[in-house]
């Protein structure tokens, strides 16, 4: 799809943002392919560089400090300026700096898809998800709404992700091809 037409270098970085479940590892990794980028996970680098699993990280240290090396994280990934796709956590728009940040550069793209279909993906591993696992599906639903405002905020543009994986990669590639970002 490159050879279409050149990505607009203002168009880059391209991050992708939304709530847990919603595909953004998934579908950054497929972006990154058809736009022939590199692609980065915001958790896995966290992972790597903290040598300790996210879930571990709410355990150890709990929800304030795993959000600050969150932060630091994605400070340090925006300020590559590289080509690349950037896969964040859901939570990262929490933070106004981050939300400065996402909206400073680049493309945000907000992966939408509907509650129940967040709900369901999220259930086959809510042990790896430590707000999902320490809540009430109310108590899930109702931080979900929460967030929505803000990633709407930091959104160029948004996707509802129901379609496929493939689908919906292809559909953000000629978004931001065809853009003037």
């Amino acid at each position: 799809m490159t050879g279409e037409r050149q990505l607009n270098p203002k168009s880059l970085p391209i991050t992708l943002i939304g709530f847990m479940g919603c595909g953004k590892s998934t579908i950054g990794k497929n972006l990154a392919k058809i736009l022939d980028v590199d692609f980065d996970d915001l958790d896995q680098l966290i992972e790597k560089h903290q040598q300790l699993k996210i879930h571990e990280i709410f355990e150890k240290f709990g929800e304030d400090r795993f959000r600050n090396i969150e932060s630091d994280e994605f400070r340090n990934v925006f300020a590559r300026e590289k080509a690349e796709i950037i896969a964040t956590g859901g939570g990262i728009v929490t933070n106004a700096d981050n939300r400065d940040l996402l909206v400073s550069k680049g493309t945000c793209v907000f992966l939408n898809p509907p509650f129940e279909a967040i709900l369901r993906r999220v259930r086959e591993n809510i042990n790896l998800r430590p707000l999902a696992k320490n809540s009430t599906e109310n108590e899930f639903h109702d931080l979900w709404k929460k967030r929505l405002s803000l990633y709407l905020e930091c959104a160029s543009f948004s996707v509802d992700g129901v379609l496929s994986i493939a689908d919906t990669a292809d559909i953000i590639a000629r978004r931001i091809i065809n853009s003037k970002c």
